[in-house]
């Protein structure tokens, strides 16, 4: 009886690759993507966008009731 795990698996017959594998494959894999794009893109980009948006609708209000922008650099 052999114990070396290499030499019992040499002497086990592989079987063939099915033939729709690459095809279920690619569907299981771009499932996942497009899932996680959605999500990315909801809990990412959509703030991220949303944050800067308001952040010039701030500055629109600030330079509408005060006159001029805020401008906090010293030279």
């Amino acid at each position: 009886m052999k114990f070396d795990l290499f030499e019992m698996l040499a002497e086990k017959d592989v079987p063939p690759v099915p033939a729709d594998l690459d095809r279920h494959v690619h569907d299981r894999v771009n499932d996942s993507l497009i899932g996680i794009h959605i999500l990315e893109f909801v809990f990412q980009a959509i703030p991220y966008a949303l944050m800067h948006f308001v952040q010039g609708l701030i500055g629109l209000v600030g330079f509408t009731l005060s006159g001029g922008f805020p401008h906090d650099r010293v030279d």
